[in-house]
């Protein structure tokens, strides 16, 4: 292989020109290290929203926050049957409101990130 796998970064499409607005904590250290270089400094300057969504009550909050401004959405969520706040009650949800899931890529060995666009 001559080149190298894409990191997570790549994988979310952050770039200088595609940052992105982080609604609430991110405690996954491998999405805070990626994130970091292209947070965006308010809503106008943002190409897209990453939430990372231990929970249905932190899922909720960044929703309210994110819902509005109609950007790309990455929900961060635990991996496995345990997860308090699975992949599947993200896609529920936000299928429920005419978002749909358009990509899926791996965190860490903890969490996954979905993309979801507005349907149109």
């Amino acid at each position: 292989m001559a080149k190298a796998p894409p990191g997570l970064a790549e994988k979310l499409g952050l770039r200088a020109d595609r940052r992105a607005l982080v609604i609430g904590a991110i405690t996954c250290p491998d999405l805070a290290e990626a994130v970091a270089p292209f947070r965006a400094a308010g809503p106008d300057a943002a190409a897209m929203v990453v939430a990372e969504l231990p929970d249905a009550a932190a899922f909720a909050a960044a929703w309210a926050g994110a819902r509005p401004l109609a950007l790309p959405f990455w929900g961060v969520t635990r991996k496995g049957k345990a997860s308090p706040f699975p992949e599947a009650d993200l896609r529920a949800a936000l299928r429920a409101e005419s978002w749909m899931d358009n990509k899926t890529c791996a965190v860490s060995a903890d969490w996954t990130a979905t993309r979801f666009a507005l349907r149109r």
